[in-house]
């Protein structure tokens, strides 16, 4: 059975592998490179990581590869260990003298697996076997249009959905041969974004030595406040907790390994990871009606603008996801009766209008009764200086048309009827009467239906005959936004917010 989430993968499979690519260049911000390093003739098992440098938001990502075969083999291919974790979508079309694999790190609704901005993410582990000879090299190239099934480009996808072709920098490998003296790699792990008072934990554990010899582990903190609760600084991960700053602050910490050589000698190497720590009072999401915020009946009267907000995020070194927001029926109708559903969207193409061009959040929902709140859930990224503006559109039940429809073809019936009758000579005047005395009665009880007044949940909050809708957002509680590297959740500022009266 083909599922959802399969079918998405595709999807987004054929965009990584150009497809649906859409871009205006390399950007300098957005780079894949390859570090050079040193490996032994005949050795198997090395470790080389694919890394990213990027200014967006990553949601996914294909790779394109050469290598020469008579140099490399290529034993295993895989996001263990990387910053990638376990991501939902997976496709490897490598072949031998290539790697090419679409990768996509969430398919599941609601979307909040994403890389956030970083200098150096790692995205794909490839394990070596070196097959050439001592003193030659070989190298990783990035190579667009590889793969078995499809060519594939080397392409970051992001948020939107849109691809960014990135800068790219090949790798080069110097074989060496038996005897020599090859220092260990060492590796500090990703850096991190952390909020302030939390514990904190670098893995070193992705070094290695190119002979398998043991390392021994050196941390020291380099830069930044003073870290509290520190622990393992001769082991592989170190753990502290990160302290209360005053600001948004970075601290910086060495990782030096030390591995053993021939002839009682060491050989050392050093990295560093650098732990952005946040000043949670800093972080602060906005909330508010736009100036143009007026509602109105749109698409002829079929649909209705019912509020017009705009969200501002204001943090510079985290950005976060607005995931949920409630709205209350709040005008002198019943909105249950006068709606047959709402629907959120954003202004995603930045005209400032509500148009057809934007794109909606979650799903549709229905309007359960009158005064009964209903949610909106979805994952929409905030960035800071960028706000988000945002659109709530119900369409409008066709109550009253309907209701009119009966009456209106009871008095066409009877003024057929009544033609008929006179040229039979029968007086018209009285079948006239009968037709609008009926089309009155009708019409008069059905005015509730097309009024819907009085009504629904809301315990008698309408009058009858009033047709206003209006809709309000009446807390902080109604707005869940939360930042996309920690995890931890911010308040909007701003409500109550009540958006205008729309009268059908």
């Amino acid at each position: 059975m083909t599922t959802s989430r399969t079918r998405a993968g595709v999807c987004l499979w054929a965009a990584l592998a150009g497809a649906l690519s859409i871009s205006g260049g390399a950007r300098a911000a957005n780079r894949f490179f390859i570090p050079d390093v040193t490996l032994p003739a005949g050795a198997s098992g090395q470790d080389v990581l694919i890394r990213c440098e990027h200014d967006v938001t990553l949601r996914g990502y294909s790779l394109s590869i050469r290598y020469d075969p008579r140099a490399l083999r290529v034993a295993a291919l895989s996001a263990d260990g990387t910053s990638v974790g376990q991501p939902d979508f997976w496709a490897d079309a490598s072949q031998e003298g290539e790697i090419a694999v679409g990768v996509a790190l969430d398919l599941t609704p609601p979307i909040t697996g994403y890389l956030a901005p970083a200098s150096d993410h790692t995205l794909a582990r490839v394990t070596l076997d070196v097959l050439g000879r001592a003193g030659t090299q070989a190298s990783l190239d990035f190579v667009d249009g590889l793969g078995r099934f499809q060519p594939v480009r080397n392409v970051i996808v992001d948020e939107s959905g849109f691809s960014v072709i990135p800068a790219l920098d090949g790798g080069t490998i110097a074989i060496a041969g038996p005897g020599a003296e090859i220092p260990p790699v060492a590796d500090a792990g990703p850096d991190q974004v952390v909020p302030e008072v939390s514990r904190v934990t670098l893995d070193g554990s992705g070094s290695r030595s190119s002979d398998g010899a043991t390392l021994s582990y050196r941390w020291t903190q380099v830069a930044g406040p003073p870290a509290q609760e520190v622990a393992g600084e001769e082991a592989s991960a170190l753990t502290f907790t990160a302290p209360p700053v005053s600001g948004d602050s970075e601290l910086v910490f060495r990782l030096e390994v030390t591995a053993a050589a021939d002839g009682g000698s060491t050989l050392s190497a050093g990295d560093e990871a650098v732990v952005s720590v946040l000043d949670l009072d800093l972080r602060e999401a906005v909330i508010a009606q736009t100036t143009a915020g007026k509602g109105q009946l749109i698409d002829g009267g079929a649909r209705a603008l019912v509020f017009q907000g705009e969200l501002t995020w204001a943090s510079d070194l985290e950005e976060a996801f607005w995931t949920r927001v409630r709205f209350s029926p709040s005008g002198p109708a019943d909105e249950s009766r006068l709606t047959d559903g709402a629907s959120l969207y954003v202004d995603s193409n930045g005209n400032g209008a509500f148009d057809l061009g934007d794109k909606r959040l979650g799903d549709e929902v229905l309007i359960a009764g009158d005064d009964r709140p209903f949610e909106v859930r979805f994952a929409e990224p905030l960035r800071a200086g960028t706000p988000l503006r945002f659109f709530l559109v119900v369409d409008v039940a066709p109550a009253r048309a309907a209701a009119m429809i009966l009456p209106a073809a009871l008095a066409a019936c009877l003024l057929a009827a009544g033609r008929r009758r006179r040229s039979r000579g029968r007086p018209r005047r009285r079948l006239l009467r009968l037709a609008l005395s009926s089309t009155f009665l009708l019409a008069t009880a059905l005015l509730p239906l097309a009024c819907s007044g009085g009504g629904g949940g809301g315990g008698g909050r309408a009058a009858a005959g009033t047709r206003e809708l209006r809709f309000e957002i009446r807390s902080s509680d109604d707005i869940s936004i939360q930042g996309a590297k920690t995890g931890v959740a911010v308040q909007a500022t701003g409500l109550p917010l009540q958006g205008p009266g729309v009268r059908l």
